[in-house]
C-alpha cells in the first residue's frame, strides 16, 4: 500500500513539472488569439526550423532567426550599430494547442490551419504575391471576433 501511495505522489509531481518546449512544438503557422487584449493589430507568422516569417496588413516583414533555451523565446534583433543579437521575448508554454508567450501579460497564439498561409509560400506551394488578400480576409474576421 505504501508503494502505491509513493507512485501516486510521484505521478502527481511528475505531471506538475513544466513541459520543456522544443522547436518541434512551435513549428507552423500562428496568429493571435481573438481575445488577446494586449494586441491591437492582426498579424500572422510562420515558424520554421531556424527562422520566423511575418506578414501583417501591410505585407511581408523581414524574417528573423530565433532560438529557445529553458522555455525562453529569443528572436534576432539589431543594435544601433546594426549588429545582430538574440533578444529575450518571454517565457513560452503550450496549453491545449495554444502557444502562450509571457511578456508583461500573457499573449496566446492559435495555430493557423487554413490555407493559403505563410508556410505554403515559404515552402513553394503558393504564390507569395497573392497571400496578402487572404491575410486581410482573416484579419477582418479576427477584428469582428475580438
Amino acid at each position: 500500500m505504501k508503494k502505491l501511495g509513493l507512485y501516486f505522489i510521484l505521478a502527481i509531481f511528475c505531471n506538475c513539472q513544466s513541459q520543456e518546449i522544443s522547436k518541434q512544438d512551435i513549428l507552423g503557422n500562428w496568429y493571435p488569439e481573438y481575445s488577446a487584449e494586449t494586441l491591437d493589430s492582426y498579424f500572422e507568422f510562420y515558424i520554421s526550423n531556424d527562422k520566423i516569417f511575418y506578414i501583417n496588413d501591410i505585407g511581408w516583414l523581414p524574417s528573423k532567426n530565433y532560438s529557445i533555451k529553458d522555455n525562453i523565446l529569443y528572436i534576432e534583433d539589431f543594435n544601433e550599430q546594426g549588429e545582430s543579437y538574440m533578444k529575450k521575448q518571454g517565457r513560452i508554454s503550450m496549453d491545449s494547442g495554444k502557444m502562450i508567450l509571457e511578456i508583461s501579460k500573457d499573449v496566446s497564439f492559435i495555430r493557423l490551419n487554413s490555407s493559403p498561409n505563410l508556410g505554403d509560400c515559404i515552402n513553394g506551394k503558393f504564390d507569395a504575391n497573392k497571400l496578402l488578400s487572404f491575410v486581410l480576409e482573416r484579419q477582418a474576421e479576427w477584428k469582428k471576433n475580438k
